[in-house]
């Protein structure tokens, strides 16, 4: 299966999820206490307040990086079929130009034999690669995934079903933003679990896990169909 890799990770991070829900909701239990070999340490609600808040930082985690390996592995199969500029799906043609427009790596004639359709595609791939591996900042992703950034990437790569809700979802906007308020310390964690409930966590799980499930399997046919070819 093209996105056997997406599956495995997205099920590994969901188990950590669960893990952590499972602990987080012994820890909120009344006059929960962690015991060790020198004594025990009684969680108030302080503690449990800023584990609320960690939670999303490990959701925010699972989407993010969901996304990059599922994006590899579009790559890797576009690459495989090493289609020419022409064949592409309309709007994926036209985001590769654009990209090409943006890129600041260097490239020259020779780059481009004629015909040269199949050496732009080629050179967008590689360029992508590149930037993966040399810079800090994800080239589409760094802390910004939300629905919006995914149906936006869906679009562009031509795999955007008609109904978008199945991969849009308010949960996914959450995480990012308390992910962000919490990176960039304008919140203390404290502050934020104070406002935040187990059940709502657990049910922003449920929904961040099940939307990047549907994404994958969106993908997964998008793939198997070569749906990245024009029609």
């Amino acid at each position: 299966m093209p996105t056997e890799a997406s599956k495995s990770h997205l099920l590994a991070r969901q188990k950590e999820i669960n893990s952590y829900l499972d602990f987080l909701s012994a820890a909120l239990s009344k006059n929960a206490k962690l015991v060790h070999q020198d004594g025990e340490f009684l969680l108030d609600l302080e503690v449990t307040h800023a584990l609320k808040s960690n939670a999303y930082l490990l959701l925010y985690s699972a989407i993010e990086s969901t996304m990059v390996q599922l994006m590899e592995e579009v790559h890797d199969v576009i690459e495989a079929t090493e289609a020419e500029l022409d064949r592409m799906h309309p709007s994926l043609y036209i985001y590769i130009l654009r990209s090409l427009k943006t890129t600041k790596s260097d490239f020259y004639e020779k780059d481009f034999p004629l015909p040269s359709g199949k050496s732009i595609v080629s050179f967008w791939l590689q360029d992508y690669k590149k930037k993966v591996s040399v810079s800090k900042a994800h080239p589409l992703f760094n802390g910004n995934v939300d629905s919006q950034t995914i149906v936006k990437i869906a679009k562009d790569y031509g795999f955007c079903p008609q109904d978008d809700a199945s991969i849009r979802n308010s949960s996914l906007l959450k995480a990012k933003e308390k992910r962000n308020i919490l990176a960039h310390g304008s919140t203390s964690f404290t502050e934020m679990g104070r406002d935040l409930s187990f059940d709502q966590i657990r049910q922003d799980s449920e929904n961040i896990m099940n939307n990047l499930s549907n994404l994958i399997q969106t993908v997964e046919g998008y793939l198997q169909n070569e749906s990245f070819l024009a029609a």
